[in-house]
């Protein structure tokens, strides 16, 4: 780096101590030349093509920019800092925090009240070097934030105008060049800065009409993962699930129930959205302790975490509602499983008895298809009246290529060992596939991550098996490849990566378990097979009339707009979390 800069003619100032926003920046600025100073982060990128031209001239004025958060290019993330009193007095902190526009469209930019802002953020800050050595340059008793907020708070004390310059737009990624050690935000600056500013902060409140975003409420997340790509646990419906919650502008806590650490750039996309994460070895019994009496909702996933959770979670929370989210019925894949290796069904009964009498204890079950409510409500008739039905959300989002322009099969799912996909990939290669291949002479793609050794040594001349893909290489895929397959011989819940294709419009044919479970017709919205032979014959059939290809294609994208609208799914969460529902 220090070589580049010289090539350049760049001057290079080291500091010999550990990193110190504050201390940094004042030596930069004591040592430049120029009449202003731009104090710009190193993971920002400039949106607005010209932008230092607007701002030359602006004397006596601390400006930021408008920014744009890296992993959501439409949605604001920050027009200002916002900081008020905290309405909740016996709060550790007595401020609360913000960003003005926060997950705004970039549309309403024109429209926000920027002048709610008390200060402006450090990753982008303009003003003369007059202003910024009148002001004594930044408190360095601030390392790595609230350094920003105490200088426009003291920018405004001092009569200079702080803003926010809303023609000059920026792109930030938040936080990616901190180590994990620096993203701990201690309380005790908290306190240190409410001590030096909480004065100002008060005044300023009283002159302003902007109050702090009203919560909805206030929800606990209990499950094994958060959602995080990097790691595998891209969870779509669970995601989807926290993105409605914010949306809906409850607060969101996520306790992750196997103390995975989740990557730093997982991490940045959940606090982005205001969701707070805990994790590692943390136990719940001392975290519910510290909590206790704080949520007014616990939303648990699994019947394990259910299990273990279910009576600290009353006890500490007793006036919250407990929601159990049935995404799959367990036992129910087990007694299929059972059934198709002649395993022993002792176990399996003993699990659905636990796995019922567990969920009956909730005050609202979610189950995710009107197949598998219907299964509870005979199984335990008691409950028929507190059981809501949330599946899948997500866009129809078709693809371009037409019949012709399309080859092969495709497959995907997570294909490790304890999933269904495994056994369903296995048993199509051995007993479909070459039948197919003899017929159409065509190729099959198997997508998805983690295969297992037996998955991966299906690789030959004909058979693809690429492991884990990128939405953008998916959807690439699913452009590609003419007939989808979903041969599934044990399962719950809902498959989530057939109700992505049918999205991206590839017609699928499928097992007669998953056609059940999703409530599918034969020949309208994809061909359903019995047994190996029809399973065979439904693809060759599929992939050889074009007029069928078509049928089958715009039925599967009516299905996902009825069903998987998120607009209305987003509504249905709404109806679920709320206490009169």
């Amino acid at each position: 780096t220090f070589d580049f800069y010289k090539d350049l003619g760049l001057p290079v100032i080291k500091f010999g101590q550990p990193v110190n926003f504050s201390v940094v920046c004042n030596g930069l600025a004591a040592a430049s030349r120029g009449k202003y100073l731009l104090f710009l982060n190193n993971d920002t990128k400039a949106l607005t093509k010209g932008w230092p031209a607007s701002l030359i001239g602006r004397e006596g004025e601390v400006v930021g920019c408008v920014l744009i958060h890296a992993n959501s290019t439409e949605m604001i993330h920050h027009a200002g800092l916002d900081i008020g009193p905290h309405p909740d007095p016996g709060n550790i902190v007595p401020f609360y925090s913000g960003h003005v526009g926060y997950r705004r469209p970039l549309s309403a930019l024109d429209h926000l009240a920027t002048g709610s802002a008390i200060a402006q953020t450090g990753a982008f800050l303009f003003m003369s070097k007059r202003v910024f050595d009148k002001l004594g340059g930044f408190d360095v008793a601030y390392r790595l934030d609230l350094q920003d907020a105490d200088l426009g708070i003291r920018a405004r004390e001092a009569g200079f105008k702080v803003s926010c310059a809303k023609s000059v737009i920026f792109s930030h990624v938040s936080s990616a060049t901190r180590t994990e050690e620096q993203r701990i935000f201690p309380v005790n600056q908290w306190k240190f800065f409410s001590g030096r500013r909480g004065r100002s902060i008060r005044e300023w409140a009283k002159e302003r009409t902007v109050s702090l975003r009203p919560e909805a409420g206030r929800i606990l997340i209990i499950d094994d993962h958060v959602p995080d790509p990097d790691q595998g646990f891209h969870v779509p419906r669970a995601k989807s699930i926290l993105d409605y919650m914010v949306d809906l502008d409850y607060r969101a806590t996520v306790f992750q129930t196997l103390h995975q650490n989740v990557t730093p750039s997982g991490l940045d996309t959940l606090l982005f959205k205001g969701i707070e994460v805990v994790t590692g070895e943390y136990d719940f019994g001392a975290f519910s302790k510290e909590r206790a009496g704080f949520y007014d909702t616990i939303f648990i996933s699994r019947p394990h975490n259910l299990r273990r959770f279910f009576n600290l979670a009353r006890l500490r929370f007793p006036r919250a509602q407990i929601i159990y989210d049935a995404e799959a019925l367990f036992y129910e894949r087990e007694k299929l499983r059972n059934k198709l290796f002649n395993l022993n069904p002792a176990q399996t009964e003993e699990n659905e008895r636990l796995e019922l009498d567990m969920m009956c204890l909730a005050d609202k079950i979610i189950s995710v298809s009107d197949a598998e409510r219907r299964i509870i409500e005979r199984a335990r008739p008691h409950v028929a009246g507190k059981i809501c039905v949330w599946g899948h959300a997500l866009p129809v989002d078709a693809t371009e290529n037409e019949f012709h322009e399309r080859r092969g099969l495709l497959f995907t799912g997570n294909l490790n060992a304890e999933n269904p996909n495994e056994d369903s990939i296995m048993f199509f290669a051995q007993e479909v596939w070459p039948k197919v291949k003899k017929a159409l002479g065509c190729t099959l793609a198997i997508t998805g991550s983690n295969p297992t050794k037996r998955v991966s040594d299906l690789a030959s001349d004909s058979i693809v098996v690429t492991g884990y893909l990128r939405p953008d290489q998916l959807r690439r895929y699913y452009d590609g490849y003419r007939v989808f397959v979903v041969p599934t011989r044990f399962a719950a819940g809902i498959p989530w990566k057939l109700h992505e294709a049918m999205s991206h419009g590839i017609p699928a044919v499928v097992s007669d378990l998953i056609a059940s479970q999703l409530g599918l017709s034969d020949g309208m919205n994809a061909l359903v097979a019995r047994n190996a032979s029809e399973f065979a014959d439904r693809i060759i059939k599929l992939y050889s009339d074009a007029t069928l290809w078509r049928h089958v294609r715009e039925w599967s994208l009516n299905l996902v707009k009825q069903t998987c609208d998120p607009n209305v799914m987003r509504r249905t969460l709404g109806k679920i979390l709320s206490r009169r529902g």
